[in-house]
């Protein structure tokens, strides 16, 4: 049904197979050879990942706790919908797709625009969402840092009008929950405002059609120094460097939330500062008392053009250049707006929400933590003899039944050190050993995984007897 507008590799017949679990691995390539693995900046996933698991679960707990309500949208959306909403380096990482009738679509690049979407669709005025699910981005990718084309992100976001900054502030807060209990180590949460940067920009001196592309280029601050970032201002960008060198004095400028805020307030003296200088205050006031430090950052820019008014980065201390941020967000006021306001009812809401970088969360716990053993079977049904396939199908059904994780020997013929030492190197708490004397005296054998210690018991209190058991345990 989907084609996309980029070319297609086309497969030839191959001669051999070269299998590749991670896209990331580099692959020797022949004329008369086809690489059989995932497109690069994707990868597989088998469920048998416990941390992955338990750290979905807390940050979907955290959300569930601040009011957030599920919502799940398609993974792709119309082009007209996304188009535009990025600004110029992000809107060229949009996947594009037409369908059998025409109808362009894109996969979505994030799952702010989309959320925006639904609540202009239904005229939703008020709501707390989170949503877990796939974002795609045509970036080059670079699987060692967690940087992915296709990745999972874990939003919540705040639609509805509120108290000036405490739904901005909340979001902080959410964000310092999930590194807390995910204990991701010491990290720092930077803020700035998306209006006092475009009013300091225009202070410098930089055309108002010119303030996205320099934003996007200032984005680049974490991961470049300010001499390359200049550079490209003046030579891809075309800025002045008189303009750049203006730039530089606050945008580079280092100092306490109290010494930035002083700064711009002697510097730059217009209402659109003042507004955002007094909205940042009152943030810093709501943050110290939700008990979390946050930085002003002058050189925060974050990239994206849907962005109104605060704006945020968490980051890891620690972690190498580049790799170390594992949350962002900001306030979308006029997002809804943009998607209606051609229509006959255009429609508004304000919003702000948090965008959780879980897949390099994922690689820091999987680099932080030895992997547990997941306990997913209580009871083991066992023979020792062959062809009593059906007897341990029943006692196990028996057992399902009665609610407990059980599982059975599928081999007709298994031995059975084979199926005890499986118990003991997953944690089976006990098995159930049914053989041909046991059947025909209507008796089965509990074996105690952990002390070796077996009793027998009549089959009628076979339930009780290993409800007990497990309960003493």
């Amino acid at each position: 049904m989907w084609t996309t507008f980029f070319r297609r590799c086309s497969t030839a017949p191959a001669t051999s197979v070269i299998y590749s679990h991670r896209s990331g691995a580099k692959q020797k390539k022949m004329s008369d050879s086809f690489a059989l693995k995932t497109p690069r900046g994707t990868q597989d996933f088998l469920d048998d990942n416990v941390h992955r698991k338990a750290a979905i679960r807390t940050i979907e707990d955290i959300f569930v706790d601040y009011g957030g309500k599920e919502l799940d949208t398609p993974v792709y959306e119309l082009t007209d919908v996304l188009l535009g909403k990025y600004g110029g380096e992000a809107s060229k990482l949009v996947y594009d797709l037409v369908n059998a009738d025409g109808e362009k679509c894109s996969l979505r690049y994030d799952l702010t625009v989309p959320f925006a979407r639904y609540l202009a669709m239904n005229r939703i005025t008020k709501l707390r969402r989170y949503q877990i699910g796939k974002v795609y981005r045509r970036e080059k990718p670079v699987m060692t840092k967690g940087r992915f084309c296709e990745f999972f992100q874990c939003d919540f976001d705040i639609a509805g009008a509120g108290e000036t900054m405490l739904s901005d502030a909340e979001c902080l807060k959410i964000v310092d929950e999930v590194v807390q209990k995910l204990d991701l180590g010491p990290f720092t949460t930077r803020v700035n405002h998306r209006s006092l940067l475009e009013a300091v920009l225009l202070h410098c001196g930089v055309p108002p059609e010119a303030i996205m592309p320099v934003c996007s280029s200032i984005d680049k601050l974490d991961k470049e120094p300010w001499k390359d970032v200049s550079e490209e201002l003046r030579v891809k960008k075309n800025i002045p460097g008189a303009v750049v060198s203006q730039l530089e004095r606050f945008i580079t400028f280092e100092g306490d939330n109290r010494e930035i805020i002083e700064m711009y307030r002697k510097e730059v003296s217009n209402l659109q500062v003042a507004r955002s200088i007094s909205e940042l205050e009152l943030l810093l006031k709501y943050c110290d008392a939700f008990g979390i430090d946050v930085s002003f950052d002058p050189s925060l820019a974050r990239g994206l053009d849907y962005y109104t008014g605060m704006i945020f980065e968490a980051t890891l201390r620690g972690e190498s250049e580049g790799s170390g941020s594992i949350a962002a967000g900001g306030r979308y006021d006029s997002l809804a707006h943009s998607l209606t306001s051609t229509t006959k009812k255009p429609f508004s809401v304000p919003c702000v929400g948090l965008s959780i970088g879980i897949e390099r969360i994922f690689a820091l716990l999987h680099r932080k933590l030895p992997k547990p053993k997941e306990i997913t079977t209580d009871v083991f049904v066992a023979s020792p003899q062959k062809n009593l396939l059906l007897e341990r199908i029943s006692i196990w059904n028996r057992l399902r039944s009665a609610g407990f994780r059980a599982q059975f020997e599928r081999k007709n013929n298994a031995k059975l050190l084979d199926q005890l030492q499986f118990c003991e190197a997953n944690d089976v708490k006990i098995a159930v050993i049914v053989g041909k004397k046991e059947a025909e005296e209507g008796v089965v054998k509990l074996r105690n995984v952990a002390t070796r210690e077996e009793t027998i018991v009549r089959d009628a209190d076979m339930i009780e007897e290993i409800r007990r058991k497990l309960n003493d345990n």
